[in-house]
């Protein structure tokens, strides 16, 4: 039968509940003392248990299984029958945490002592996370209400899984995962210095994951997205999806399998970029130095880039600072590409970009070579000035020369597509060039003039999210996060909830309810430089609007 969801968009095809085929069904309706569990049937089953208590914790009654205060992962613990994994499983777990920790999901062996992955964690006092990669890291996934009982569900894709809860009359979407799973998983719940229950533990072969608003693995041209980047568009099974869905981004292409941005430069935005003006030499005509300790700013014109001039900067066994700055036709929030040549003497001495005061402007630092090299650095301004200074050069001499600056048209920073839904789940796999940034958008409210979106980034050091309201910038998250060349950085919006994960851990999370974002339905990717590259990118609803309720069919 078809059931229509409040989202006119989602269309499921439902198995009638007489037809589900259930692989393990224990809903605790007998009573067993502790002490007593090991080896009886599931109940209405099919299912054995297979018990580790040797503390008397595990008792079932009044149609939950419970567990008394102590333990350990593993003891107690109850385990069903193995089963062959195939795309479109679903455990689902029904689970209520006063104190202490949960744990529930699928291990690979009889004697493990815990779930390797996928496996669900429900921590009091902290959150629900989910185990992934092998079961060897786990990531906060949502918030817990202690002595609630919840649903959770494992969905197993053609390859990895998703994990999914119902903290009310919604199934939300919190993860996908890609990592390869055992041919054989065994189905288990346990706990560590657990006050909590059991209020059921049911395995179907549900033959049903989610399906993405929209796919794209980048694999011809950038127009609409093909399906394929997410693992079941890949292997074009259950699940597969997204694709047809256009783009809007006209400086965006694709090249070599990936998506690429080459955002619409101003005109040049420096007075003498080249440093070729001297009033003296130790005086720049169009730009102002700043020195301290015996530093000084020299005019050299046998150590060039290019042109008859650069500027040299002698700096002092102190490290006493040299800077050389301008203000230029821009304004606090504009979006700059900054490109400079510049060397030194020898090894070990580097540069920075700053705003006026000094204050930094770009990260990551650029640590020179001794020879000249050309550095890109993309940022959004402080001010209306530009600078660059030394930032670690004690008794070196640093050579700058050729500089730029161009303002970036901040439309041309996106690659948008409107999929009708404003609480998403998105990923995108990012490549960048050290300096840059790339990422996501979300709640995009308009391609042609952007003023109220959300950003999700890289900068090579730090995973940030940022609101964008009236043209105005406020960080919401910002944390140091290691960068790995193709890692996903990934955004779940759930309300007025934000999450910002990168490389499969949570970075953090806030609360943005602005009016002109949180409804907006047009999502995409962000990128800065030519050189960066997107990949995979896939948005999922996060199930607000009901799409994922006919997972109702096999609780109730």
């Amino acid at each position: 039968m078809k059931i229509a969801h409040r989202s006119a968009r989602y269309v499921q095809v439902l198995n009638s509940v007489a037809t589900i085929q259930y692989l393990l069904r224990d809903d605790f309706t007998d009573t067993r003392a502790a002490g007593a569990v090991n080896g009886t049937p599931a109940t209405p089953g099919p299912g054995t248990r297979v018990v580790t208590d040797t503390g008397n914790r595990m008792s079932i009654s009044g149609d939950v299984l419970g567990i008394s205060a102590g333990g350990a992962f593993g003891d107690p613990m109850v385990h069903w029958n193995s089963i062959a994994r195939s795309a479109g499983m679903a455990l689902l777990i029904d689970c209520s945490v006063t104190s202490g920790t949960a744990e529930f999901g699928f291990k690979t062996s009889a004697g493990s002592t815990r779930p390797v992955a996928p496996g669900f964690d429900l921590v009091a006092g902290t959150g629900v996370r989910g185990w992934y990669g092998g079961g060897s890291n786990a990531t906060t996934l949502a918030a817990i209400a202690t002595g609630v009982s919840w649903r959770y569900a494992i969905l197993l894709r053609a390859t990895g899984y998703c994990f999914m809860y119902r903290p009310a009359t919604d199934w939300l979407m919190l993860w996908a995962d890609a990592t390869s799973l055992s041919a054989n998983l065994i189905p288990c719940v346990t706990g560590s210095g657990l006050v909590g229950n059991y209020g059921s533990a049911r395995l179907v072969q549900a033959s049903w994951i989610p399906t993405p608003l929209a796919s794209d693995g980048f694999g011809s041209t950038f127009g609409s997205t093909d399906g394929l980047g997410h693992a079941e568009g890949i292997a074009g099974g259950i699940g597969s999806g997204g694709g047809s869905v256009a783009w809007t981004g006209s400086t965006w292409s694709v090249s070599a399998g990936k998506a690429i941005n080459t955002p619409t430069e101003s005109a040049e935005l420096l007075t003498d970029g080249g440093l070729e003006n001297w009033t003296s030499p130790t005086n720049l005509t169009d730009w102002t130095e700043s020195v301290s300790g015996t530093s000084t700013i020299n005019q050299e014109n046998a150590t060039t880039h290019g042109g008859s001039n650069a500027a040299r900067f002698d700096i002092d066994a102190t490290d006493g600072n040299a800077r050389i700055g301008q203000s230029i036709a821009a304004a606090a929030d504009d979006w700059v590409a900054i490109r400079i040549w510049a060397r030194c003497s020898t090894t070990a001495a580097s540069i920075a970009m700053s705003a006026s005061g000094g204050s930094s402007l770009a990260t990551p630092v650029i640590n020179l070579t001794t020879s000249y090299v050309e550095y890109i650095r993309t940022a959004r301004l402080l001010d209306n000035s530009i600078g660059i200074k030394r930032n670690s050069a004690a008794s070196k001499s640093i050579y700058l020369d050729d500089l730029s600056v161009k303002k970036l048209t901040l439309s041309s920073l996106f690659a948008s597509l409107t999929v009708s839904i404003a609480d998403v789940l998105a990923d995108v796999a990012i490549t960048l060039v050290s300096g840059t940034l790339a990422g996501l958008v979300l709640n995009l409210d308009s391609t042609s003039s952007p003023a109220n979106f959300v950003i999700a980034y890289h900068d090579g050091a730090n995973c940030k999210l940022e609101k964008c309201v009236a043209g105005v910038y406020t960080s919401v998250v910002s944390a140091a996060a290691t960068y790995s060349a193709n890692a996903v950085l990934r955004v779940s919006k759930i309300g007025t909830a934000y999450r910002l994960y990168y490389n499969n851990a949570l970075v953090g999370n806030g609360t943005i309810s602005d009016a002109g974002i949180i409804s907006n339905t047009r999502h995409g990717l962000f990128s800065t430089y030519s050189g960066n590259q997107l990949d995979n990118f896939v948005v999922y609803a996060s199930g607000t609007g009901g799409e994922y309720s006919n997972l109702n069919q096999y609780v109730s």
